[in-house]
Formats: structure tokens, C-alpha cells, sequence
């Protein structure tokens, strides 16, 4: 089994042709969208789980390659993406690493359909991460954030 990494997919992405295409499996492709959804959703996780190649992701789309601040590999730490807001609501976002002594975080978050309420939806997420940072009194005043 060949591990698919994030320049494999920055080649299918620039010869146009849909990543599902290449990458499900041998066998039937009579799925209903809700199955290729989970299905493309898992090759997303499993690809921006993968520290090395958040950091080429990462370096590449802020253009932070060979710059002084250019993100390591060592820098990053993967969080939890569940969250209980406050009035008990569990959220989960898909990838948030945190980078390592720095009060800044990567979410990084997939769709495979357009949701019109993806801002919203963000919004709640950055707020839960305010709240983890303050919890764990990695942000003590206003004015780290």
C-alpha cells in the first residue's frame, strides 16, 4: 500500500482531475454521494493528520517556504477537535494542530459539498479554541489574542 501524500495530491490537483477518481478503491463505484463524501472526508484526515505534510502544506499555501518563518515539522502539536460549548453542545472540527510555543493555531477544516453556513460554523470553532487556549492558561490577557 502506497501512502498518499500531499504533493501526490498537489499533482492530481494540477492536472484537474478529481482526487475521488484516483483514489477509491478497486470494485464498484455505484456509492451514494453520502458514501463518497465519508470516503473522501477519511483520505483528507488521513492526509492532514500527517505532520509532514501539514508543514508542506502549510509553508507552501501562506508562502512561508524559506522564509525565517518557514513552519517545522517539530513545531506543530495535534489537539483534540472536540469541543462542549458552553451551553453543552459538542462540536468537532476536522484537523487543529497548534503550533509549539506560539499562541497560534492551524484549523484546518474540509467540505466535500458547499455548506452556507461554513463561516458560522468556523466562528464557533475559533471560539471553542479561544476557550481550550484559556483553559489551559496558554492565553492569560485580551491582548494575546
Amino acid at each position: 500500500m502506497k501512502l498518499f501524500t500531499y504533493q501526490d495530491y498537489l499533482i492530481y490537483e494540477e492536472l484537474n482531475q478529481p482526487i475521488l477518481k484516483i483514489a477509491e478503491p478497486e470494485g464498484s463505484y455505484d456509492y451514494g454521494q453520502l458514501e463518497i463524501n465519508k470516503y473522501h472526508d477519511k483520505i483528507f484526515k488521513e492526509l492532514f493528520s500527517n505532520k509532514k505534510e501539514v508543514t508542506i502544506f502549510l509553508n507552501k499555501y501562506l508562502n512561508l517556504q524559506g522564509t525565517k518563518n518557514e513552519i517545522k515539522q517539530d513545531e506543530l502539536e495535534q489537539c483534540s477537535t472536540e469541543f462542549l460549548t458552553s451551553d453543552k453542545k459538542t462540536l468537532e472540527s476536522d484537523i487543529l494542530f497548534k503550533i509549539k510555543d506560539k499562541e497560534r493555531y492551524v484549523l484546518i477544516e474540509h467540505q466535500s459539498t458547499v455548506d452556507a453556513l461554513m463561516a458560522e460554523r468556523i466562528l464557533e470553532y475559533c471560539v471553542e479554541i479561544i476557550r481550550m487556549a484559556k483553559k489551559q492558561q496558554e492565553i492569560k490577557t485580551n491582548k494575546e489574542l
